[in-house]
């Protein structure tokens, strides 16, 4: 037995968790840790890429976004007129302002849900518009060239 011998089962005794690396595996666990290492390195680039970009869109974004077009809106709140109303600009099928109608009486039945630990101020959903919609100016663009630029910048 040689003294690297000794040494490899001294080493063991103390530490039962120690593996001995046959002569061929020190090259294999190097190209490992070097792919590792490479991965760990795009991961913390591409962390980084994200943070900048969320950083870029927390300056644009500051607390909503406004789109200053010409648009056809229904009148604030929600009602069975409202529900008609947005109906008719999609030019609903009868059938399907019955149906709409019938979800609109159902979802006036249910009750406002109570959450667990968390305290979120009542919704008032008479306070929002349900329909909103570029106005239509003759049969619509055929091109991106002909799209409200501030219509493209709101996607950009």
């Amino acid at each position: 037995m040689s003294k690297l011998d000794d040494y490899i089962k001294e080493a063991q005794e103390k530490k039962p968790e120690l593996t001995v690396l046959e002569p061929e595996q020190p090259k294999a666990v190097v190209k490992e840790e070097k792919k590792a290492g490479q991965l760990l390195s795009r991961i913390e680039e591409l962390t980084a890429e994200t943070i900048e970009q969320v950083k870029s869109i927390a300056e644009k974004y500051k607390y909503g976004f406004v789109t200053d077009i010409e648009s056809d809106k229904a009148p604030k709140g929600l009602s069975e007129d409202i529900v008609r109303f947005i109906s008719a600009k999609k030019n609903d099928p009868e059938w399907l302002l019955e149906w709409r109608l019938k979800a609109y009486r159902r979802w006036l039945e249910m009750p406002e849900p109570k959450w667990a630990k968390v305290d979120f101020p009542a919704i008032n959903y008479q306070d929002y518009h349900y329909y909103s919609a570029p106005k239509q100016k003759g049969d619509g663009p055929k091109s991106l060239d002909e799209v409200d630029p501030q219509l493209l910048e709101t996607y950009t």
